[in-house]
């Protein structure tokens, strides 16, 4: 995400590396139901993240709190970031919404409700949700599919020097490749062999709430 800031940032700063001179506020739409991912930036004004704390506990000269001020790769006197996250659900404009709160938002002043969140390539992702990425969007469908094969015997981790991964890995659970995978939703597919359905895999589909994965 932040890649995608300091990208913006350059473009509209003007000259190249304008985001170390600037001061840009992030407004990260998590809900109470995604405090634990709520974090402060950790890039300085020089390009470094923060220092972590030290060993022994961080107790060393000008430590606040397990820091001590500066980076963890040059000498500077203090930490300064040139981006400052703000929650606009949580706290910082005195709500605290959950994602009912939002949809109930959403609803009473007239807007549709808002699509669940996940990356395009999320490997937790059901049928309705593929299926909507290669109507909706394509090119993020054949991207997905090019990722799925890419990984599929653990090549994207061995051309890095990683270690080997025993086993083949899939990003469509039925773990098939996602090219092949039958999109229809399972009550579509019941209904086809002339049954009828119980459960709606829509209903049941899930958020992304832990922020990373092994993709």
């Amino acid at each position: 995400m932040t890649r995608e800031v300091k990208r913006l940032a350059n473009e509209r700063g003007g000259k190249r590396g304008a985001w170390k001179r600037m001061l840009v506020e992030q407004w990260l739409g998590f809900s109470v139901d995604e405090i634990a991912r709520c974090k402060e930036t950790t890039e300085c004004r020089c390009g470094h993240s923060r220092l972590r704390a030290q060993r022994g506990g961080g107790d060393g000269p000008g430590a606040v709190g397990g820091h001590r001020p500066g980076c963890d790769r040059c000498d500077c006197a203090g930490f300064d970031p040139w981006q400052v996250n703000v929650w606009p659900l949580i706290k910082d404009f005195g709500l605290a919404f959950r994602r009912s709160d939002t949809i109930r938002w959403f609803a009473d002043n007239g807007h549709p409700t808002p699509p669940r969140s996940a990356c395009w390539f999320c490997p937790n992702s059901r049928n309705a949700r593929w299926a909507s990425l290669k109507d909706q969007h394509p090119d993020l469908w054949d991207r997905a599919c090019e990722l799925d094969e890419h990984i599929r015997d653990g090549g994207a981790f061995n051309a890095r020097g990683g270690a080997a991964f025993a086993g083949q890995m899939f990003l469509h659970s039925a773990r098939i490749p996602l090219r092949e995978a039958d999109l229809r939703s399972d009550a579509e597919r019941q209904i086809d062999a002339g049954q009828g359905t119980l459960f709606d895999e829509a209903a049941l589909a899930v958020d992304c709430i832990g922020g990373a994965c092994f993709t």
